[in-house]
């Protein structure tokens, strides 16, 4: 079963930011990363008081699928391959994300203070599969209780120690009738009970081990 990349996010989680100037953080992250930023950043007006998961800033650029959004807890980089009907590879778009989303990270910690102690990945993709139920049913499950559903889901999570990351790993697997095809996605996570020092090395630590175990996770299920 080969798989199609749909969509990759990346996400830092923020335990400070500086968002007093929204208009220069904005107009930082567009000279820098042009390509994925957009020409015009929004400024969304803000309601009063501020719920902390509120976008204040959001970026976009249609012509490459990605969305960036800061919020006052949150850095989030999303591509959604899927709009743009465009098959891609996902070992390098993976590297790309993880690039740019280190990158714009850093011009927020440099410039606005910006600190993070969680970090995310997701990446979700989709298969077609002739008779995708029944294929599910057979590889997954030993119930025929589905047989007449027009959707079935199963969600694993898997808790793993990888020196010096604690991490989450989110398995959701979704077969569907019509269009007859199944959903992977993997949502990867350090635990909000195992903080640590978001910086370039355990950014990178923590994309390298995404990357194995996501590679890893495809391969287990194709």
């Amino acid at each position: 079963m080969n798989f199609n990349l749909d969509k990759l996010q990346t996400a830092f989680f923020l335990t400070t930011i500086d968002l007093s100037s929204r208009l220069k953080v904005a107009t930082l992250i567009q000279e820098n990363i042009k390509q994925y930023a957009g020409s015009d950043p929004l400024i969304l007006p803000l309601p009063s008081p501020i719920p902390s998961e509120y976008p204040q800033i959001l970026m976009q650029n249609d012509a490459e699928g990605s969305i960036l959004q800061v919020t006052a807890e949150r850095l989030d980089f999303v591509v959604d391959f899927e709009k743009l009907n465009k098959v891609v590879d996902y070992h390098n778009a993976m590297r790309e994300l993880q690039t740019i989303s280190l990158k714009a990270y850093g011009l927020l910690a440099e410039n606005f203070g910006a600190k993070s102690n969680r970090l995310g990945f997701i990446i979700a993709l989709n298969a077609e599969k002739e008779n995708a139920n029944d294929y599910f049913q057979k590889r997954y499950l030993s119930t025929n209780m589905t047989t007449e559903s027009e959707e079935i889901r199963l969600m694993f999570r898997h808790k793993l120690d990888v020196h010096p990351l604690k991490l989450n790993k989110w398995v959701r697997l979704v077969s569907k009738a019509e269009p007859s095809k199944i959903a992977l996605e993997i949502d990867i996570n350090t635990m909000a009970d195992a903080p640590i020092v978001v910086d370039e090395k355990t950014t990178e630590t923590f994309f390298a081990v995404v990357n194995n175990f996501i590679a890893e996770t495809i391969n287990a299920h194709s």
